[in-house]
């Protein structure tokens, strides 16, 4: 993994692939191990669940997508989704062509920030896309204490991709804070895989909500904001965290800035900040003065993502084909930001 560029904030580094104009974390995919853990591993071992039916296909694998996003600063649901795919385990469950992989440098330090610059280059805002051609039938069910949600096969006759999605998918319906478990009928058809059950492998974060900064300036949902100014960050979450195993479930919440062309949407650089409160963080506006601004505030030229991104990574489980998996749920909210001199 190549490092474009990078200005230090801090003295260590965490970096990570991502998807431009996406959360700061790739959507959920499978763990690639080659075998699963066993008694004594430093790693300990993988949650085990107890099949319905096995099946004796070994060369599949599942991976979900899980994310929901807020725009407009909390104004407007942009994007929800909740899919799962069965892959084979010589395919990627993700067509990473639709991001354009950049590499983001994190800060390791509660409370800092760290600053990337990139080469300017045009990239593709596409959503991630799953790579999937086996089924289990019409629907799979996602059983949670209070109700079942039903994820539906969507069957893409161009592409050939098959994948559960859940339908008519809303800040309503969107299953925030539970933990699930997988419970799959299986097809009759030709290639079908086996019914089985996976119990209550799924963990689900809560929702994020932007309470400051806030925009109230008019139609165009874009923040004017000084770059003399300091800024004062805040959230809160819309539901509780799951429990798994006696915990809750543990997330993790960084601050993402990422500076674009106002035309063309090419990354120019990042800023990624990790809270060191719960839920506020105190952006000085010496992090803001090392991002490239607008020369007024009138002026357009370049245009800011501001996001507060978080993501849950549930337990580690074995899957009915012997692989090791866990799922991640991702969170964002934010919206435009003109930063100008």
């Amino acid at each position: 993994m190549v490092l474009l560029a990078a200005l230090a904030c801090t003295v260590d580094y965490a970096m990570e692939e991502i998807y431009p104009f996406a959360p700061s974390a790739p959507p959920s995919g499978p763990v690639d191990v080659a075998a699963p853990a066993v008694e004594g591993d430093e790693d300990g071992d993988p949650r085990t669940v107890e099949l319905l039916a096995p099946g004796e296909d070994t060369d599949i694998d599942l991976a979900f997508n899980i994310w929901f996003q807020e725009g407009d600063w909390g104004e407007t649901d942009t994007l929800c989704m909740f899919e799962l795919a069965f892959y084979e385990r010589n395919q990627e469950p993700m067509d990473e062509s639709s991001g354009g992989g950049q590499v983001v440098e994190y800060p390791t330090q509660a409370g800092t920030c760290a600053y990337t610059s990139f080469s300017g280059e045009d990239q593709a805002m596409d959503e991630p896309t799953m790579m999937a051609t086996r089924t289990a039938g019409d629907v799979v069910y996602l059983d949670g204490p209070d109700r079942t949600w039903e994820l539906e096969l969507f069957e893409d006759s161009w592409s050939g991709q098959s994948v559960y999605k859940l339908q008519d998918c809303t800040y309503d319906t969107f299953p925030f804070g539970q933990l699930l478990t997988l419970d799959v009928p299986g097809g009759e058809e030709a290639g079908a895989l086996d019914a089985f059950v996976l119990e209550d492998v799924i963990a689900v974060g809560p929702a994020i909500h932007l309470d400051s900064p806030s925009n109230q300036q008019g139609d165009d949902n874009v923040l004017d904001w000084d770059q003399d100014d300091d800024m004062k960050v805040g959230w809160h979450f819309g539901q509780d965290a799951p429990e798994v195993d006696g915990d809750p479930l543990d997330g993790q919440i960084y601050l993402m800035i990422r500076n674009q062309d106002a035309d063309t949407m090419a990354l120019y650089e990042s800023l990624a900040c990790m809270p060191d409160r719960d839920e506020r963080f105190f952006l000085g506006n010496d992090e803001l003065h090392q991002l490239l601004a607008n020369a007024s505030v009138d002026e357009d030229l370049y245009s800011i993502a501001f996001q507060i991104d978080t993501w849950y990574t549930g337990p580690r489980f074995e899957s009915p084909w012997g692989g090791e998996t866990e799922v991640r749920s991702v969170f964002t909210t934010g919206g435009l930001l003109n930063l100008y001199e």
